[in-house]
């Protein structure tokens, strides 16, 4: 049998069964008289630190039950812990899953907007916030090596995935995803008001997706901040690039230099060429690394004059 008639087969059954009990052609209802009712059945929880050490002990004895009957509590009476409000959040049901680890509290009254998942392409980006903040150690590493050029840490923004949860980049359009971060500024309106934040810096995807790819490109080359209305609150926000756009720039100039090294010398060749490509690889590398260094100090620039008050 194949494995589409085994489905086929198994689909049939499972409709056919259906319609008995409907029908209850086979008098199955009063077989399931003495269950017991789901909800009335009492979830036991134990102690994390039973060790199997107790459990040795109540083979010997089993009338030593005292440690499970200090520990015999139903789930309904442990202590709950908060659920995030992305996780509790019913406004964008057509989420894969919530970012595990979305906001994450600073030192100073400055929310830094950004998004690890990915908008296009045929995969959904891991979700590793409980580990990193933008996705990986290069992106966090490069991010905390620019900081402490400014006298600060990678600890010191508030930082809040903006939308807050992933979403598949294949279906959605980009109608989607505006409304999905119109939805989640609440969530950034709540963490302003609960933390008192003063200005925002908002990067990559997170910029594109609020204020549109033209203006997001316009003022990440900008050193001037706007008013952005988050939910019913505005703040003044700072539009950078996104440690992913710095890497791959810095992976175009790597790549750029490694073709460079792997051209001969002009001096040990015996071609004689119009235009020498390996002139032509030199002029791309030094184009890279220009471009990257005016982008680098330009951000540098652009967060210092932010930042003055709390430098």
């Amino acid at each position: 049998m194949s494995y589409q008639e085994a489905t086929f087969t198994l689909a049939e059954l499972a409709g056919d069964l259906a319609k008995l009990i409907q029908r209850d052609e086979c008098n199955l209802l009063p077989l399931l008289t003495g269950e017991v009712e789901p909800s009335s059945i009492e979830l036991i929880w134990r102690a994390k630190d039973v060790s199997s050490r107790v459990f040795k002990d109540l083979q010997k004895d089993p009338q030593k039950n005292s440690v499970y009957s200090d520990s015999k509590e139903s789930i309904a009476q442990q202590e709950k812990t908060p659920v995030a409000d992305n996780f509790s959040c019913t406004l964008c049901p057509s989420r894969l899953f919530s970012i595990q680890n979305f906001r994450r509290k600073g030192t100073i009254p400055v929310i830094f907007l950004y998004y690890t998942g990915f908008v296009k392409g045929k995969f959904v980006r891991k979700d590793q916030s409980r580990e990193y903040i933008f996705g990986g150690s290069k992106q966090d590493d490069l991010f905390a090596r620019f900081l402490n050029k400014l006298g600060l840490s990678l600890d010191s923004f508030y930082y809040q995935e903006y939308p807050a949860c992933y979403f598949n980049p294949i279906r959605n359009t980009m109608d989607d995803w505006e409304r999905y971060i119109h939805n989640c500024s609440q969530h950034v309106g709540k963490t302003i008001q609960d933390h008192n934040i003063q200005k925002a810096i908002i990067c990559g995807n997170s910029a594109i997706l609020s204020l549109g790819r033209d203006n997001a490109q316009r003022l990440a080359k900008s050193t001037k901040s706007f008013p952005c209305d988050f939910g019913s609150i505005t703040l003044e926000t700072l539009v950078l690039r996104s440690p992913d756009a710095i890497l791959a720039m810095e992976a175009k100039r790597e790549e750029a230099k490694r073709e460079e090294k792997s051209f001969p010398s002009s001096e040990n060749t015996s071609l004689s060429l119009s235009r020498n490509p390996e002139d032509t690889t030199k002029q791309s590398y030094q184009n890279f690394l220009q471009e990257e260094q005016d982008v680098k100090s330009l951000m540098l620039t652009s967060l210092k004059d932010f930042l003055s008050e709390f430098l």
